[in-house]
Order: structure tokens, then sequence, then C-alpha cells
């Protein structure tokens, strides 16, 4: 009695020691990730809250002031056209680029073979794989305002017309373009993979009933990829309502304000004019803004019906 009471001893040890070895790989795997998160986006988070409530200018100073900042906001003259040129970029982007280009895109690449869909796939992203500088220049060579420009110069061949200052004429249509391209080529990616989890069964069964391409696409593929379809708009929404690098090295904000939007407005007046404090405010309303948009969403979408839980338990 006495070696099997300590035999189940040990093995009570040892069952209890796998319990506890059951957490590291957890702490593996997810060490890292919550590591980038607190570094860079939690803690420069609680800073830029922190930083909103002072008046911090080129001198560095912490001189607390309270919510003079918040305040100020509503009295910011230009806000009124930030926050439309801001609706206008980021929803235009997104309505016409993220769901249409990219849904298109994603329809015609499966429907030819697979190598010629890849290859262009691939030749779409790059622009998303290139720097935003680089791609910001080239951008700028390609709306060139001389007949060197690549859009000027194929519209003096075909039509011979005269060169055309598209930036200076359209900055808002440039920046969403610029935008767009690159938003499209993630959605056609996302929504590329999901029409080909389809099963053909569905699609050969329509065709036999006599249903039409457009039949098919409305009816069948456009539900069944309605869940990558919320992720990727969901995400580029937030994508879009935080950059402003290529609408910086593009047109700066201009001209006159034109294309000035929230992210770039808040660049703007913590690097530029050395208001940190005001621009702590701004950026600290964008990040509650982008929370806010993606919980909109998570309702709109119904997002939770999509998730399942876990097949296997861990214990």
């Amino acid at each position: 009695m006495k070696y099997e009471e300590i035999e189940e001893g040990k093995e009570l040890s040892k069952n209890q020691k796998r319990e506890k070895l059951h957490i590291s790989p957890l702490i593996v795997f997810m060490g890292p990730a919550v590591c980038i998160l607190l570094l860079f986006f939690f803690i420069p988070a609680v800073l830029t809250g922190l930083l909103s409530f002072t008046s911090m200018d080129e001198n560095f100073k912490w001189d607390f002031i309270g919510v003079k900042n918040y305040l100020s906001i509503f009295s910011d003259p230009l806000l009124r056209k930030v926050i439309l040129n801001t609706l206008i970029y980021t929803f235009s982007t997104v309505i016409f680029f993220t769901v249409g280009l990219a849904t298109l895109l994603a329809l015609l690449t499966t429907n030819v073979s697979r190598r010629t869909g890849n290859i262009f796939r691939i030749i779409w992203l790059l622009p998303r794989l290139t720097p935003p500088a680089v791609y910001s220049m080239m951008l700028l060579w390609t709306f060139d305002t001389t007949k060197y420009g690549v859009v000027n110069s194929l519209l003096k061949d075909l039509f011979g017309s005269l060169p055309r200052d598209f930036i200076g004429l359209h900055p808002m249509v440039v920046i969403i373009f610029a935008g767009g391209f690159i938003s499209a080529s993630l959605g056609m990616l996302v929504l590329s993979a999901a029409i080909e989890t389809i099963p053909k069964d569905y699609i050969v069964a329509a065709k036999l009933d006599g249903a039409s391409g457009l039949q098919i696409v409305r009816r069948i593929i456009l539900p069944l990829i309605k869940w990558p379809l919320s992720v990727v708009v969901t995400f580029e929404t937030v994508a879009q309502l935080t950059n402003f690098q290529r609408i910086m090295l593009i047109t700066g904000g201009g001209p006159f304000y034109a294309t000035e939007v929230w992210s770039l407005y808040t660049f703007h007046q913590a690097i530029e004019n050395f208001e940190m404090g005001y621009g702590g405010a701004l950026g600290l309303i964008l990040v509650v803004t982008s929370i806010g948009v993606v919980l909109i969403y998570w309702r709109l979408f119904a997002l939770e019906k999509y998730i399942q839980p876990a097949k296997v338990e861990i214990r």
C-alpha cells in the first residue's frame, strides 16, 4: 500500500508539472506580440494622452494645463475642412478601391489560370511593398506637370492635348488614387483567396440551373466572401484614417489645405509648428475615433457571428 501511495504521489506531481508546462508555450508564442503591442502601440498611446494635457512646445517642458488643448479644438478655424477632407479621402478610398476595385480584381484573377492570376497579384502588390517615399516619387513623376510626366505624355501622344497640372487642379483625386491603388492590393489578395475556397460544385450547379455570370457573383460569391470583405474594409478604414506619409510627400496637405486630413494635420501641429500638446490632443482623438470605427463595424457587420470557438480545448 505504501508503495502504491508513493507511486500515486509521483504521478500527481508529474501531472502538476505538466499543467504548469502548458502555460509556457502560450508565453513563448504570445510574448513577442504582447511586447510589440506594448512598445509601439500601448505606451505611445498613453504618452500621447499625457502629452495632450500639457503645453509642450520646442522647449520640451511638461507644463500641465488640463483640457485647454481639447477646448482649443472647437475654436480651430481649419478643423471643419480637415474633418471633411478626412471623410472624403477615407470613405472614397474604401468604397471605390477597397470594396469596388479589389472585388473586381479578385473576380478577374480567379477566372483566369492560376499562374496568370498569381503573376498579376504579385505585380499589383509591388506598390504596397515599395517604401512610401519611393512610391510617392513615382506617383509625382506619373502626374508631373510637364510633358515628361507619364499621364501628360500619353495624353499628348493620343489626343495631342497640352500638359495639365493634375496635382494642382485635382489634388484630392490624386491622393485618393494613391491610397486606393495600395488599398485595392490587400483586398484583391484576401478576396481572391476567399473566392478560391468556394466549392466548385456551387458554381457548376448554378450554371446547370441557367444562372448567368452576374447572378453567380451576386447570389453565391458575394454572400460567401462577406466575412473577409468585412475584415478588409475594417482594416483599411482604420489604415486610411491614420495614413499621412503619402499625402505629405505628394501634396503636403495643399494646395490651400485641400488635402489636409486629420492625421497629417496632427503631424503638422506637433512636429512643424511645435505645438506638441495640441498635436497630442488631436492624436488621441484619432486613436479614440479609430477604436470607435472598429466597434461600429463590429456591430454593423456582426463580426462575432463569424468567430467560432476553438474545437480543441487547451488546459
